[in-house]
């Protein structure tokens, strides 16, 4: 069957075959702040009652700022060699730099807008469960924990492998 001019090829919905989509930027930085001014957030963890990230495009940093009231997308002006997360840091921040992972072609789980769910969206995290600020920065200290360990294991194997070599 062929397809018409212009009509792109459907997606497989099986998610073993489905495609992937490659990050767009090589870091981003995760930013959690305890500042608002909005009044039903106050029952969230201090500390940690919002966040935004700041994405390094190659050039500059780029900051993506769900608010309440409007999405907030600034370039900084500040070059990708500047130190941004050390800068948020002296300002009290809490800062985690991840790299975005490449996500499935496929819808990402259904959620209210807040500014955890926007970060999730711009690092490829599909953690439905993951909805305040505190579960995020959780979130991504256990994967870190666990891609520290899945390095560490490939590296015993090559040492075994290393090893091998030189008893044969």
């Amino acid at each position: 069957m062929s397809l018409a001019a212009g009509t792109p090829p459907r997606i497989a919905r099986n998610p073993a075959n489905s495609a992937i989509a490659e990050p767009l930027y090589a870091r981003a930085l995760v930013v959690f702040s305890g500042r608002t001014g909005v009044r039903w957030l106050r029952w969230l963890k201090p500390g940690y009652r919002h966040c935004f990230v700041a994405i390094d495009d190659g050039n500059a940093w780029l900051t993506v700022d769900p608010l309440l009231h409007r999405l907030e997308i600034r370039a900084s002006g500040l070059p990708s060699s500047f130190d941004l997360a050390a800068e948020y840091r002296r300002l009290d921040l809490d800062v985690i730099e991840v790299a975005p992972a490449a996500v499935p072609l496929r819808r990402a789980p259904l959620g209210p807008f807040t500014c955890v769910e926007a970060a999730k969206r711009l690092l490829g995290i599909r953690a439905r469960w993951v909805l305040t600020p505190w579960q995020l920065r959780r979130w991504l200290l256990a994967a870190a924990r666990r891609n520290a360990t899945a390095s560490q294991t490939r590296t015993k194997q090559e040492k075994y492998l290393d090893s091998a070599r030189r008893a044969m």
